[in-house]
């Protein structure tokens, strides 16, 4: 598959972090089995990004191998804080996992 061979590559050329950006805005997150795949056969830690607007879609990304979560415009968006806040109580559930 492409993603895990990008993600080989980059791992291969010395890179520790893997950012999965679905661009600014993006209505879907990225792939769940792009996250287990790339988190199983690789060591990179892994940065899911773009289109992240739930605390489940989180938990279903950590469960997936994402190693932290990049939030963006989830802020400007109303109710933005209170889900915000939701979306890191639940990455708290994973021992290890990161919101950023």
């Amino acid at each position: 598959e492409i993603s895990v061979a990008v993600a080989k590559a980059a791992e291969y050329s010395g890179i520790r972090f893997y950012i999965m950006a679905g661009g600014s805005g993006s209505s879907e997150a990225p792939p769940l089995n792009h996250v287990e795949k790339i988190s199983k056969h690789s060591s990179l830690f892994l940065i899911p990004t773009s289109g992240i607007n739930t605390p489940e879609q989180v938990k279903q990304l950590c469960s997936a191998g994402a190693d932290a979560m990049h939030i963006g415009n989830r802020l400007e968006r109303p109710s933005g804080f209170v889900v915000l806040q939701k979306m890191a109580k639940m990455v708290r559930k994973f021992p290890g996992k990161e919101f950023l």
